[in-house]
This record gives C-alpha cells, structure tokens and sequence, in this order.
C-alpha cells in the first residue's frame, strides 16, 4: 500500500517538476526574444526509466539537456549508417513473414524439449538475438540469455528454421536490426 502511494507521490512530483521547467524555459525564449541573441532551445535527447527494488512501481527519470549548436549531431544519429551497422531500434522494426502473433506460435510449436532437460527439471526462457539483413534474411543468431546448454542449442535451432522477416526500416530505407526473439521452455505437470 504504502508502495503505491509512494510511486503516486513521485508520478506527481515528476509532473510538477516538468511543469516548472516547461514555464521555465518559455520565460527563457520570451526573454530572449527581444535580444539580438536567442537562448538555445533545449532538446530533451534521453530519458531512462528505472523501477528501484525496494519500489518496483517507483519511477526514476534521468534526462540529458541538448543546446541547439549540438542539434545537428542528434540529426546524424537519426539518419542511416553508412557502414552497415545493425540498429538497435530502427523507425520500423522487422517484422516476422507470417505475422507479428504467428511468431510465438511458430516457436512454440517447432520447439521441441531436449529429453535431458527434462529430466533435470530445468527451464526458463532462452533469448537469441539475430540480425535481420536488408533483405529480410537471418544472419548470426546467438544467445544472449542462456538457461542450460541444451535449452540453449534447441532454441538456435528454432530460430535456424524461420522463414525470415520483412527489414527493419530507416527514414523509409530497408536497413540491418537487431531482433531479440525469447523461447519458452516451460515443463507441464504430469497428467494423473
């Protein structure tokens, strides 16, 4: 209770504090606008939201300031890499051929349970990151959260059979993603 209370106190703390400065820099920009020079507008470039343990609903919000003169440097991020670099987070994100909610399905049922695993009781959620070419293509899958070594090559072996994905899009151009994909090994009760 005193939790929810506590993330409510802080979500209208928060909303006051922006108030502030939004007033804040109007006032600025009107007191500019008399001068012959103008007070830099303020970009907001990031904002990082972390939940705390002892407060898990609990927001905390860290923003970075940006000046107009560095304006042009955050345009250079938004445009596309001309090194072929993957994105992490593109304008559009691939999209798997069959659908979007065919994904999960598709993994679920082509999965199947490593019988070492299963007698050792183990599971949990391996995640393979890819990389979706241009091309709609799957290129250097690998896992980067491992539950146990077989878990680990079943889930490699899933996403080795996928179909492929519409590209990642950036400004409209097809471009190289990143694409995390989780796959869940979960053990059922015994039927009695």
């Amino acid at each position: 209770m005193n939790s929810k209370l506590l993330s409510i106190k802080s979500v209208i703390l928060f909303g006051i504090a922006m108030l502030f400065l939004a007033n804040g820099v109007c006032q600025n920009n009107s007191n500019a606008a008399g001068d012959k020079e103008k007070a830099p507008d303020v970009i907001i470039k990031s904002t990082n939201v972390t939940p705390t343990q002892t407060q898990p609903y609990a927001t905390h919000v860290q923003a970075q300031e940006i000046s107009v003169a560095d304006k042009k440097a955050i345009e250079k991020e938004i445009e596309i890499k001309d090194d072929d670099t993957p994105y992490f987070s593109p304008n559009e994100m691939p999209a798997y051929l069959d659908g979007k909610r065919e994904l999960p399905n598709y993994v679920a049922r082509t999965a199947k349970y490593p019988a070492e695993a299963r007698r050792a009781n183990v599971q949990g959620i391996v995640i393979v990151q890819i990389i979706v070419e241009k091309d709609g293509s799957i290129t250097n899958p690998q896992v980067i959260q491992s539950v146990h070594p077989k878990l680990d090559s079943e889930a490699l072996r899933v996403i080795g059979t996928l179909k492929g994905f519409n590209p990642g899009k950036q400004n409209g151009e097809p471009v190289r993603c990143y694409y995390q994909i989780p796959v869940p090994f979960v053990l059922l009760p015994a039927k009695k």
